[in-house]
């Protein structure tokens, strides 16, 4: 399983992003100043975990147009995407 996950600034993520590591699944880190198109576009992810406060309207049009699975940690923002699991 290959996971895109944004740059862990808080615990939740960073504990996500370390059990995923262990359970072996693919952790693709989406930097600040890399375009997720560029990664979506040549690789094929299953689930995206993100900071609310990192998701952007970019990110949310990708999430849309890929339909991908989005685990959103932070504080809880109205989205409108059907895609998106808050925690």
């Amino acid at each position: 399983m290959k996971l895109l996950v944004t740059e862990p600034t808080n615990n939740m993520v960073l504990a996500l992003y370390k059990a995923a590591e262990k359970l072996q699944h693919e952790v693709i880190a989406l930097k600040a100043g890399v375009s997720i198109y560029e990664i979506l576009d040549t690789t094929k992810i299953d689930y995206f975990i993100c900071e609310s406060q990192q998701l952007t309207q970019t990110i949310i049009r990708a999430i849309d147009e890929y339909n991908i699975p989005t685990i959103v940690v932070g504080l809880g923002i109205d989205f409108p995407q059907k895609k998106l699991t808050i925690l």
